[in-house]
């Protein structure tokens, strides 16, 4: 999950508590559906297709965090 999950998670708890269950069933959700994808992209694209999807994907977490001035500890 690295960094963006819990900070999302904390941040959410800050703000609305109730949300966190919905967080963890995203989630979970997403756990179940991203290796089928990553099987169905690598099928099309190659494995470097995949291991530069997931890492936009982490660079965009990271940009996003970063503009809202969260301070990552």
């Amino acid at each position: 999950m690295g960094i963006p999950f819990p900070t999302g998670l904390r941040l959410l708890g800050q703000v609305e508590p109730g949300l966190i269950p919905w967080a963890w069933t995203v989630n979970g959700a997403f756990s179940v559906l991203a290796p089928l994808l990553a099987v169905m992209i690598a099928m099309v694209a190659g494995f470097q297709g995949v291991l530069l999807l997931g890492a936009g994907a982490y660079l965009l977490a990271f940009l996003i965090i970063r503009r809202l001035g969260i301070v990552v500890v």
